[in-house]
């Protein structure tokens, strides 16, 4: 039996985060030194009752930052999709975590013009373990406080950029 697999197409949106068009996610990274909008993004830590982030390393395989750090959840959100139902579907597919019965807050939504490549919801999960991680994402995972995460980006272990510069904005509050 073949499966056909859709591509996903994502919202283009301009710097004020109104929608431009729809591409095909292959189609906006083959042609992203002609960029023309910006991807709308879900991004959320999980964070224990010590103030410890779950922070997860991607596998070899991911085509940007193989082996980077990366937040507890990270995903584009799709056409026509809002940035709490991408949290809630990605939260489900990265980790095996159901929002809304895990407690959660929203940071509201960060862009370009906090130094962003995309515009992203961020999100805080209250959660004590992550016990059962997509394995085809994540190759190994860390308890860390904020500032041992950017200790370690500070002495050269790579991160997702987004989501380091959500952990910079946000750093006050964790």
């Amino acid at each position: 039996m073949n499966t056909i697999i859709e591509e996903e197409i994502l919202d283009i949106v301009d710097e004020n985060n109104n929608i431009l068009f729809q591409q095909k996610r292959t189609e906006y990274y083959k042609n992203l030194q002609n960029k023309a909008g910006y991807l709308r993004a879900a991004t959320a830590f999980v964070r224990n009752s010590k103030g410890q982030l779950w922070i997860p390393r991607r596998t070899k395989n991911k085509t940007t930052f193989p082996l980077g750090l990366d937040a507890s959840v990270s995903g584009h959100v799709s056409a026509g999709e809002s940035y709490y139902d991408a949290f809630v579907r990605e939260t489900a597919e990265e980790i095996n975590i159901t929002i809304p019965t895990t407690p959660y807050r929203d940071f509201g939504i960060f862009g370009p013009q906090e130094g962003l490549f995309a515009f992203s919801a961020a999100y805080i999960i209250d959660c004590e373990h992550v016990d059962n991680y997509n394995q085809e994402d994540f190759c190994e995972c860390f308890w860390l406080y904020p500032q041992e995460i950017l200790e370690r980006i500070k002495n050269g272990d790579q991160m997702k950029t987004d989501p380091h510069r959500i952990l910079e904005l946000l750093q006050d509050v964790l």
